[in-house]
């Protein structure tokens, strides 16, 4: 047995009809190589494996390259991104323009969820995404109650 497991000859050997010698110090340094080789991280020990020509390795490389997608193209167009955070402040003044409220009623709606997606505490400062928009959870229920659009 060859496969980079234990082998004969070096690690045991055959004594009569059914009898094994076992060579004690070869085996544990045997054991001592596996556990080391165990350690090492996962990309490693594949490669590893690569290079000494394991064909159950070679052969899924090879296949995953067969099966993998063409790489995408990099895009050439340059998009502006948009922040993923403001601060409420701004988001009210982009909203509401030049009658954006008081920071005081900005935390009160903070506070009662009637912001939504629901702005984030950082530090001592609220930043809400850039998208989000005022919800007042009382009146869309008298809304669906009585029916009437938006």
């Amino acid at each position: 047995m060859r496969n980079g497991r234990i082998q004969r000859d070096r690690h045991f050997r055959r004594v009569g009809a059914g009898e094994f010698e076992l060579n004690v110090t070869e085996y544990l340094e045997w054991l001592r190589e596996e556990k080391d080789a165990r350690k090492l991280p996962f990309l490693e020990r594949v490669s590893r494996s690569i290079e000494d020509g394991d064909k159950r390795f070679v052969k899924a490389v090879t296949e995953a390259r067969a099966k993998a997608p063409p790489p995408a193209p990099a895009p050439t167009t340059t998009t502006k991104r948009r922040p993923k955070l403001i601060p409420i402040a701004v988001w009210a003044e982009e909203t509401f323009g030049e009658y954006a409220p008081h920071r005081h009623t900005l935390l009160s709606w903070v506070k009662a969820g009637k912001i939504y997606p629901m702005p984030t505490k950082v530090g001592r400062s609220y930043f809400c995404s850039p998208d989000a928009e005022y919800f007042d959870p009382v009146v869309q229920k008298i809304r669906r109650m009585t029916g009437g659009s938006r």
